[in-house]
């Protein structure tokens, strides 16, 4: 059967110049942003035909280059499963990848494996324990959640999944997986199906919401779209997905009838009795600026939770109708603190204020101002996650703006990309440079990353930028794709690169590729990395991200894939460190090296302040414990000697951090 591709348009933004002969230019070269949609393919295939068959997987050319900080290695790959074809992993919004800290399992959803009856609309759950994840005898791949047979809706696409572990439960069977994604009839998107069933194969329940605008081509009837976005369970018993809300009908030449309509949140609630999820929505609608040929200046939205599920936040990218700083695009953002009762957009905030993320970027042409423009949607990704203290992480690439007119669509940028996580604070916004981005994004009609048959299924490929943290929220890894820039301008060549951030104590570890080297190298294709980062206590702690990448031998997006699970993509406490700390501090303060260092008993330092504040100083050892804290209030206006007693401390290495507002300083002391 002839397979065939269904484009929606859902907004997103990528670079305008994709050919590798055009990103060849110096740092600051100039390029125009140009608006994307998400466009997830439909591939239609005949459930009587058996997919291609695959290998164990390909290998690119090998890469040796220094384009991270430090290398260290994926140790092995485990095959976990297989699915009909690539594109139900093409999309990183899609968390096909989770795991529970609790249960210590890993899960992995995806379309149902090559060869099985009953056709490829079905979706699966590969799960296992973590401890023995790197042994491929200890995935389960045959739990099928999403059965098409026992539905009239048929074609289930891009799953997202989630685990649900009732509270007081130890018992993997009685714990649950959650799945959810689009339904296509073959021709066209028809609805969104709702799976779950607990992991002894029990309790199985499908719920699908048809969407009557898509089965009549009704001009103008908005309908939810593909809710298979950042999906997440929470200690509350609620499971979260985002779906679009989009109009694939609208007339092209009109501005009085859009494409985008915001974006659903589906929150299934638990129910002990019947044992499964009760499903229900709530629209939330941003109103973007938009040009005259019914283009929004934004992008479709993104979710996260916090781990208990009372804050949430929905985020969007762009250029809000009402409120603008420098015509640019920047986060827009909802947030609730009831569990989803009411959603509230937090103030529009003008992220050129932060120094953090102008002192990365290049100033606009013929000034000194610097202009952060904001990419999030396809392209290189956005990762979003929710943090111990309830604050917003936006993981998302950045450019300088290279001029800015009251048009956006005349806006250039600088070509050189940075990734940056940026995040709420008590009193406003803060970011932390994640790293630089070497490789531009493959777009899928021009430069395509896998060829398809027919070209129509050919996919790109981008940085996948994605965010995982522990349980308690105190540690955020971020997780991406980069191509040596020696090898290829374009990422036609993947390595996965990671980086973690503590936000206790605000250490960093520093970016390491962990595929450089390995047989790997170079074709880590389309990467998932859990939301949730396993911790193995001991001396010191083990931090792996669970991730997983998917291939096969011809690289070619119709054909049937393989997925791996990745051994291992770890870091440990020893790790952090006060690496680049000190780009946290903006001009509220500064602090000197402690003098004497090394030293015995006592020794000092100097704070300097622009404005009376409240001084805070932490010790931590090498284990990231604390071990020393004081508090100073109201300090004036002008540099101040601290005088630290360190008599009872051990020898040793130890770090102190001064905190002033939303700003930490840390540096390394000695005590002999």
């Amino acid at each position: 059967m002839k397979k065939t591709s269904l484009f929606l348009m859902g907004v997103g933004i990528v670079f305008g110049a994709t050919a590798q002969n055009a990103v060849k230019t110096n740092k600051n070269a100039i390029i125009k942003p140009i608006l994307l949609a998400r466009a997830p393919a439909i591939s239609v295939e005949n459930a009587n035909t058996k997919a291609t068959s695959f290998s164990a997987h390909a290998l690119r050319p090998r890469i040796v280059s220094g384009y991270s900080t430090q290398s260290a290695l994926i140790s092995s790959e485990t095959s976990i499963g297989s699915s009909y074809n690539a594109f139900g992993t093409s999309d990183a919004d899609c968390r096909a990848l989770t795991a529970d800290q609790d249960l210590n399992i890993v899960n992995f959803a995806h379309r149902q494996n090559n060869g099985a009856a009953g056709g490829s609309g079905l979706v699966m759950s590969s799960s296992a324990n973590f401890s023995n994840a790197c042994s491929a005898a200890a995935w389960d791949s045959t739990l099928m959640v999403y059965n098409e047979q026992y539905m009239s809706y048929s074609g289930g696409r891009y799953p997202s999944g989630m685990i649900y572990n009732p509270s007081g439960n130890t018992v993997v069977d009685s714990a649950f997986v959650v799945i959810s994604g689009p339904i296509t009839n073959g021709t066209k998107w028809i609805g969104n199906y709702f799976a779950s069933s607990n992991y002894a194969g029990h309790h199985q329940h499908n719920f699908v919401i048809p969407e009557p605008g898509l089965l009549h081509d009704s001009a103008g009837v908005m309908f939810q779209y593909f809710a298979a976005i950042n999906s997440q369970t929470t200690d509350d018993g609620v499971a979260h997905v985002l779906g679009e809300r989009v109009n694939a009908n609208a007339p092209a030449s009109t501005t009085t009838n859009l494409l985008s309509d915001g974006v659903v949140v589906n929150n299934g609630i638990f129910d002990a009795v019947a044992d499964t999820f009760k499903w229900s929505q709530t629209r939330i609608y941003e109103q973007f600026s938009h040009g005259n040929t019914n283009q929004e200046y934004g992008t479709s939205g993104n979710m996260a939770w916090s781990q208990d599920g009372t804050v949430g936040y929905v985020v969007f990218i762009g250029h809000d109708s009402v409120t603008q700083y420098n015509g640019t695009f920047e986060p827009i953002v909802f947030k609730t603190t009831n569990s989803g009762g009411t959603w509230t957009k937090m103030t529009v905030y003008d992220y050129s204020t932060i120094a953090n993320i102008t002192a990365k970027l290049p100033a606009i042409q013929s000034s000194s101002k610097v202009v952060p423009f904001f990419y999030g949607g396809a392209g290189n990704g956005i990762g979003l996650t929710v943090d111990a203290n309830y604050n917003l992480h936006i993981a998302c690439q950045i450019n300088g703006v290279a001029n800015v007119t009251n048009n956006s669509d005349s806006l250039q940028v600088y070509k050189k990309q940075q990734l940056f996580d940026v995040y709420t604070t008590s009193t406003g916004w803060n970011a932390l440079w994640i790293d630089s981005l070497n490789a531009q994004y493959n777009t899928a009609a021009t430069t395509p990353t896998w060829a398809g048959s027919p070209s129509t299924e050919n996919l790109g490929n981008g940085a996948r930028l994605q965010v995982s943290r522990t349980k308690d929220g105190k540690k955020v890894f971020y997780e991406w794709m980069d191509t040596d820039p020696n090898i290829d301008t374009l990422n036609a060549y993947p390595n996965v690169l990671a980086k973690g951030f503590d936000v206790t104590t605000n250490f960093q570890t520093p970016v390491v590729n962990f595929s450089v080297g390995t047989p790997f190298d170079a074709s880590m294709w389309w990467m998932f990395a859990s939301n949730i980062t396993m911790v193995q206590t001991g001396s010191p702690n083990v931090y792996t991200i669970p991730t997983t990448r998917t291939n096969n031998a011809s690289q070619t997006s119709t054909s049937a894939v393989q997925h791996y699970y990745m051994c291992s993509v770890s870091f440990t406490e020893n790790d952090f460190s006060p690496l680049a700390v000190n780009e946290l501090a903006a001009n509220a303060m500064s602090v000197s090296q402690n003098f004497p260092n090394p030293f015995s008993k006592s020794t000092s330092f100097v704070v300097s302040l622009s404005q009376t504040s409240n001084v805070t100083i932490k010790v931590y050892n090498t284990l990231g414990q604390l071990v020393m804290e004081t508090n100073n209030n109201n300090l004036s206006v002008g540099k101040h000697t601290m005088k630290l007693d360190a008599a009872k401390l051990s020898a040793g290495l130890y770090f102190y951090s001064v905190k002033v507002g939303d700003n930490i300083v840390t540096h390394k002391m000695i005590v002999q």
